[in-house]
């Protein structure tokens, strides 16, 4: 029912805010062209204001044929945000101009209002390309982890691939490659590697890529809010089999006798209500002499793990925002209600806590907040 609700009043909101936004438009155009000049201006804009709303098709009927409507939705949904960036920042040079040449009409002309939608557009349409660049081309970031240790075990951890929705177009076979050429010892997965339902998943493709990573202990893995929304523990380990992933849940996993991996359900599964396990619960008859590693998918309760002696939590979840200024927004959140890191690897004492902004993107096929990114972390081991 609330999410119903949610979509009923962002709709009602959406749909008052483009009748304004048409109204201002519809004035430039009628006074730089008429006839059937003016017509088809008028058209390609009402038609660029509809298509978003076939962004939420792929949610209310999420089948496969209607999954390119839906980019097409996010894709204009990308362009008009930016879009009316751009339009606020050039009204606010207007304004600067204006006063400092002292020919504010000369800015007011509608054959300046019309430059000024140009350039708006192109400076939105080449910020949604470097956005699907910057989706296309994950950068590797690479950082030690602990002093103490004869060795050092090569962690490769991966977040937020939102697997079977328009925003993971995922080359799954570049990314396997990516993962094999940083030769880990072990690969994680940090939850929200599927978007939704298993069924409306091609697992068998998943499966056949993912299988051919290569690492000395494994590929193991946790789930998202995603995945718990939609879809059973037992449901998820059907969609891993015949992947070589191991899904972990509230469990905790020995490798190779060097470190203590430890995976926790999503912070939306109790954590609230701080009815979800606590780490101590999930350690109990454990080997606590290893290095302990927890990867939860969520960053906000990273204060456990370090109070209960992690050396390392993994987490993904927030994107970093995936759009400016979205990263603005979610450091926000997270730093006044759970006083936790939004993105990046912060290091405390001998703790480190690792955000990453995550492999795929959901909804919008674009990053501009941050490359896609993939975490190798040298952890030192007994």
């Amino acid at each position: 029912m609330t999410d119903v609700l949610l979509f009923a009043l962002g709709t009602v909101a959406y749909l008052f805010f483009m009748l304004l936004f048409d109204r201002w438009i519809w004035r430039i155009i009628s006074q730089n062209f008429s006839g059937i000049k003016k017509n088809f201006f008028g058209l390609i804009c009402f038609i660029l204001e509809i298509i978003p709303m076939g962004s939420i098709y792929q949610f209310l009927f999420p089948v496969r044929s209607l999954r390119g409507l839906s980019a097409a939705g996010f894709w204009v949904m990308g362009f008009l945000i930016y879009f009316l960036i751009s339009l606020l920042v050039l009204r606010l040079l207007q304004e600067i101009l204006g006063v400092v040449l002292h020919e504010k009409r000369r800015f007011l002309t509608p054959r300046f209002q019309l430059y000024k939608l140009v350039v708006g557009a192109s400076f939105s349409i080449a910020i949604c390309c470097w956005g699907f660049w910057a989706l296309q081309n994950p950068t590797v970031t690479s950082f030690d982890v602990g002093h103490e240790g004869k060795e050092r075990m090569r962690v490769v951890a991966l977040s937020d691939l939102h697997y079977s929705t328009v925003g993971g177009t995922l080359d799954l076979k570049k990314m396997v490659k990516k993962i094999n050429e940083l030769n880990p010892d072990i690969v994680l997965f940090a939850g929200d590697v599927l978007d939704d339902q298993v069924e409306w998943a091609d697992k068998e493709t998943f499966a056949e890529a993912v299988s051919l990573i290569k690492s000395s202990y494994g590929t193991y893995a946790i789930m998202g809010n995603h995945e718990h929304k939609y879809n059973t523990t037992e449901q998820m380990r059907v969609f891993y089999q015949g992947s070589g992933v191991e899904l972990l849940c509230n469990q905790t996993k020995n490798i190779g006798g060097k470190l203590l991996l430890l995976g926790r359900d999503d912070y939306a599964v109790g954590g609230k209500n701080h009815s979800r396990m606590p780490i101590s619960q999930i350690l109990k008859g454990q080997n606590t002499d290893l290095p302990l590693l927890v990867l939860d998918h969520q960053p906000q309760d990273y204060r456990e793990s370090e109070k209960d002696g992690a050396l390392m939590q993994i987490s993904g979840h927030t994107h970093n925002g995936q759009l400016w200024p979205g990263n603005l927004i979610v450091h926000s959140i997270l730093k006044s209600r759970y006083q936790s890191p939004s993105n990046g690897i912060y290091c405390e004492n001998n703790f480190t806590l690792a955000v990453t902004r995550g492999y795929g993107a959901w909804g919008f096929q674009m990053r501009t907040t941050g490359n896609a990114e993939i975490l190798c972390a040298n952890v030192a081991v007994p």
